[in-house]
């Protein structure tokens, strides 16, 4: 699951190229996985956040990539929240496959390509 979460971002992300010039995709690409890397948990376990902030994070894919795996693997977490979380992360899989739909339809219709 985290795996297709990640792709779907990281896919997002890369069809920016569609619209920005050549040299302008790598530094928001560098950007963007290390927002990714800071929000999932690879830097600091998100548990140690305050509280309100861990609400608004979860309602994010970010966790899904990474602590949340990480925390079912450590048996942190059990029962209902694995139920809970993987239908959140199937949400999020959802929502950004069509996400990636729509941006890839948009994105081939702006596409040109010179030469022959």
């Amino acid at each position: 699951m985290a795996v297709i979460l990640f792709f779907c971002l990281l896919f997002i992300t890369n069809m920016s190229a569609f619209w920005m010039p050549e040299n302008g995709w790598a530094a928001q690409f560098l950007f963007i996985a290390i927002i990714t890397d800071f929000l999932s948990g690879g830097v600091f376990p998100l548990d140690i956040l305050p509280l309100a902030f861990q609400k608004v994070l979860y309602s994010t894919p970010f966790p899904y990539l990474l602590f949340f795996p990480l925390q079912v693997y450590l048996g942190k977490i059990a029962g209902l929240e694995i139920i809970r979380g993987l239908a959140t992360a199937f949400t999020w899989v959802f929502i950004l496959f069509m996400t990636v739909k729509f941006i890839w339809a948009k994105g081939l219709r702006r596409y040109s390509a010179e030469g022959r």
